[in-house]
């Protein structure tokens, strides 16, 4: 009889682990074959050389350390169980060349490639019968990660039900990333402000085992599971709902792709629709998705690929592993398949309505070659206002599900175009500025790269000029004012970024006004001074005022606004001024403006060069803000009420606290700015 080896991740809480349990226990139904276990780690990774067939529970995080290489040193037939995938796309995570079959956990699966198999979901045999609770309980549960809605499940019951229970189960996970505590106690806080009265809430942050999980998802009236992600795999979760046998009601995610063959998604079916509806349906998936069918799926496996038993040797082999370099590498390579599939399932999948019925249409097949990357392309000077915005773009940029955004800083055209050879962008985005960038000429854009679209931000836009912007220098342009009208079809507008702070530091107790930038004669750091002693007899006055680097390369302007300051200041002893050159990395600037009353920006009045970025820093520690009628202030001018000095008192603008700013804070999101990017690369594709 055959023999072969189950090899999986090492435990740790993770659901991970515990589906290649799940296989494992399901595939040792077979009486073709003998199935031993290994569970494996960077200490523990030599195989023995004498089975007939492997079957890896592989998985890029669990097995990070692995150099995926050595798998086919040994010998024999080699299968792994794919666990994220997107609809007909089994590599968006999975190395295509390694093993000699991928049998995809995802019974919808349909791809014309004959390495590839659809494997039904192995559910958990469950015989206990437990009665309905008394009083109307819905469970939902899963890791605290983003995407799993917990409030929308409550929101549902706040909608259906006046008198039930909801319970939510919500542990960490080993692979689900570090901030998760605050991210689990922040769920939490949310689902309980979002109860309505008479909706109780039982929330628990312990680990279940899956034969628990199950037993508590038995306890339960309904099972609801209301995921708002669009990402690679099914949802495991669902597994031990099904198991329980209790009714189950899930939402429009395609990570229930498999559920909506059977079953009506929430909300064209309401939850107590399903509590009636459901149960025949749960009891069908448990027929189809029995663990006898997965060893039999296995079954044909081996008999397609005609495997059997082989002379055994008594040899080992024992795994490499991959440096931090490939490593690194790899988790790029995941990052740009996954993108590509994100990229495409929105379009790939469609939700139909029609008729009341719900399903997953697919309008083409995803293709599994790799996405190129979008390029940002900075110059090297850190002391500097553009520099700067460069890279905060890039940091709000990182965090994109659509597209991979990567940075390079250039000084000449040389290692601009190792950089694009290195990177192989398919978009290239210029933080451009005329004079930190003159090299720059169509002879690059329009020869040497002209194969890439490349766009270019505006830094000083105004109307005007976006309206005439052309592509003799550049395809398109960026243009980062929420004021400009979009006129001309090859300039894009875009919102301004408020960067993520948590605010760490407790408001000063005696009056501070503070501000920052470089020493430039038009920036107003006298003005501001002047405004204070009219308004308060004690007052601390704080700058940030660091060498202009570029700008000012002798320090000379920064100098003599130093001297008008402390002239402006006098020899009054309640106005104290504080002066510091200091550039401040980012989130030492946010603590320092933060540690302020309020912060002012009073630039000259004819100073119109663009928008000034220093706002949204400010913005970006919610604490009053307070600016004169300069035209680089236009997009918070019009602030209701009003934070304009020619319109009220510092006093008056520092009582009305953050108020006139909130619409900012929702408009100028991180999430907003993301968006707004992706949504032009896929213009301009």
């Amino acid at each position: 009889m055959m023999r072969g080896l189950f090899i999986n991740p090492a435990k740790v809480e993770c659901s991970i682990h515990e589906s290649g349990k799940m296989f494992y226990e399901a595939l040792k139904l077979s009486r073709k074959y003998i199935l031993d276990y290994l569970a494996i780690d960077e200490n523990n990774r030599t195989i023995a050389d004498n089975y007939d067939f492997y079957i890896f529970n592989y998985h890029h995080y669990a097995m990070e350390w692995l150099d995926p290489e050595s798998i086919k040193e040994l010998p024999g037939f080699k299968a792994t169980f794919v666990l994220e995938m997107m609809p007909d796309n089994p590599f968006c995570l999975m190395p295509c060349n390694i093993f000699d079959a991928y049998c995809v956990v995802d019974p919808t699966m349909n791809i014309q490639n004959r390495k590839v198999f659809a494997f039904p979901r192995p559910l958990e045999p469950f015989s206990a019968l437990y009665p309905f609770p008394e009083k109307t309980t819905i469970g939902t549960f899963g890791f605290a990660t983003k995407g799993k809605a917990f409030h929308k499940v409550v929101e549902a019951v706040n909608k259906e039900f006046d008198d039930a229970l909801v319970r939510i189960n919500m542990p960490l996970g080993a692979y689900a990333g570090t901030p998760q505590k605050e991210y689990q106690k922040q769920i939490a806080d949310l689902c309980r402000k979002t109860a309505k009265k008479g909706i109780d809430l039982e929330i628990t942050f312990y680990y279940l085992e899956k034969y628990n999980l199950i037993h508590w998802c038995a306890m339960n009236t309904l099972n609801c599971f209301l995921y708002d992600r669009e990402q690679p795999g099914l949802s495991a979760t669902t597994d031990q709902a099904i198991s329980s046998g209790k009714p189950l009601a899930v939402g429009t995610s395609s990570t229930f792709r498999h559920i909506h063959k059977y079953s009506k998604p929430y909300p064209f079916r309401s939850l107590n629709e399903s509590i009636v509806l459901s149960p025949l349906e749960v009891k069908k998936m448990q027929e189809d998705w029995h663990p006898l069918k997965f060893a039999k799926k296995f079954e044909d496996v081996l008999y397609y690929y005609n495997v059997d038993t082989r002379g055994h040797s008594r040899k080992s082999i024992t795994l490499k592993m991959r440096s931090p370099i490939a490593r690194l590498q790899e988790r790029i390579e995941e990052k740009m398949r996954y993108t590509k599939g994100v990229q495409h399932i929105l379009q790939a999948i469609k939700p139909d309505a029609s008729a009341g019925v719900m399903y997953w249409k697919k309008s083409f097949p995803i293709e599994c070659e790799d996405v190129g990357d979008v390029l940002i392309v900075n110059h090297k000077e850190p002391n500097c206002g553009v520099h700067q915005y460069g890279l905060d773009t890039y940091e709000a940029l990182k965090q994109s599900n659509r597209y991979v955004y990567k940075y390079c800083e250039v000084s000449d055209r040389v290692e601009l175009e190792r950089a694009v050879k290195i990177v192989r962008p398919f978009v290239i985005i210029y933080n451009y500025y005329p004079w930190i960038f003159p090299w720059i000429t169509p002879y690059i854009t329009k020869e040497r790269l002209k194969d890439t679209p490349q766009l270019a931000l505006m830094h000083e836009v105004t109307q005007g000029e976006a309206d005439i912007a052309d592509n003799h220098l550049f395809d398109y342009h960026i243009l980062p004012d929420p004021t400009i009208v979009e006129n001309n079809k090859r300039c894009f507008k875009i919102p301004r970024l408020i960067p993520t702070y948590k605010n760490r530091v407790q408001e000063p107790d005696t009056i501070t006004i503070g501000s920052f930038g470089f020493g430039f004669p038009d920036k107003g750091f006298d003005r501001i001074i002047r405004y204070v002693r009219r308004e308060f007899d004690e007052a601390t006055i704080r700058f940030s005022m660091p060498p202009a680097g570029v700008a000012d390369k002798s320090g000379k302007l920064r100098r003599a606004t130093v001297a008008r300051c402390r002239d402006a200041v006098g020899n009054d002893g309640g106005i104290k001024l504080e002066i510091s050159d200091d550039f401040l990395a980012k989130e030492s600037l946010f603590d320092f403006l933060a540690g302020n009353t309020a912060n002012a920006f009073m630039y000259d009045a004819e100073k119109y060069r663009g928008i000034a970025s220093s706002i949204e820093c400010a913005l970006a520690v919610q604490r009053p803000l307070i600016v004169n009628k300069c035209r680089m202030f236009r997009h918070v001018i019009n602030a209701h009420p009003s934070i304009c000095i020619e319109d009220a008192s510092m006093k008056e603008i520092i009582d009305r606290g953050t108020k006139p700013l909130e619409p900012f804070y929702e408009a100028w999101s991180p999430k907003k700015f993301v968006q707004a990017y992706d949504d032009i690369i896929d213009e301009v594709l």
